[in-house]
């Protein structure tokens, strides 16, 4: 606001000279004088504008002063609410690593809730130890080696051992699946069904279902169950439509009228 009045009182004294002085000023005076006059309008306004900016900082800091807390308490901090206690309700220690796997599961439940209900877990398996894993992998790969080299009686004992000590282990449903395949290959029909079958009914999310599907409708066509061969081929071209097994399904359909491999 300073710089304003200053500004605005150098004006009025310019043009008031510019008026005084006018009979005698020559052209080239009142034309420096007219700049002098422009210049400092400029500046006025700028100085202005300035003026008005700082005022509405000034306002801006006054109300955020207003809206801040006056006294120490209100800028303590709230305690956060303290959940309810853990408790362990029940806990079967795993009695030999090497049987780890076939225990019962673990069970917790929380404190009682505000409700007045207890709260808790879904039951979950033991994990196996180190031991237990190295000894179902060492299974697993003694078992393929002994496939890919078409020992499948040496092989289809691997995998037999496997899912019997290790049945809730991850790569279960691929053992079960290699089972299978073995029993296929020694045209044992029935148990490589089974070891498919079970690969499609307890193992959802494997990635060998396409696989079993087609193996189980080669060995329902080798036992002349024609139906249950194509209802494999169909399920198989249903849920894997853009595939290669699909395809050999699709071939099979048309020939599984007649009983036997084509």
């Amino acid at each position: 606001m300073v710089l304003g009045s200053i500004a605005r009182t150098a004006l009025l004294v310019a043009v008031a000279a510019a008026a005084a002085c006018a009979p005698q000023a020559s052209l080239e005076d009142l034309r420096r004088l007219d700049e002098t006059v422009n210049a400092l309008r400029a500046q006025l306004a700028h100085e202005s504008a300035r003026v008005e900016e700082l005022s509405h900082d000034i306002l801006v800091l006054s109300e955020r002063q207003s809206a801040a807390p006056s006294t120490p308490s209100e800028l303590t901090r709230a305690e956060p609410s303290v959940p309810p206690e853990l408790k362990v309700i029940h806990l079967t220690p795993p009695k030999d690593a090497a049987t780890v796997s076939h225990e019962a599961p673990v069970t917790l439940s929380l404190g009682a809730s505000p409700e007045g209900e207890p709260l808790r877990l879904t039951s979950v398996p033991p994990a196996p130890t180190a031991k237990v894993a190295d000894e179902a992998n060492s299974l697993l790969t003694r078992g393929l080696d002994l496939y890919q080299q078409a020992d499948f009686a040496a092989a289809r004992t691997q995998f037999r051992v496997f899912v019997e000590r290790f049945a809730r282990h991850v790569d279960a449903d691929k053992a079960y699946y290699w089972l299978g395949e073995c029993s296929l290959e020694q045209h044992d029909y029935a148990p490589a069904i089974e070891a498919f079958m079970t690969v499609l009914t307890q193992f959802p999310r494997s990635s060998k279902r396409a696989d079993a599907m087609l193996n189980a409708g080669l060995a329902y066509q080798h036992l002349n169950q024609a139906g249950e061969a194509r209802r494999m081929f169909a399920q198989l071209v249903s849920a894997y439509p853009h595939t290669a097994l699909a395809d050999l399904a699709r071939t099979r359909l048309e020939n599984a009228d007649q009983g036997g491999l084509q």
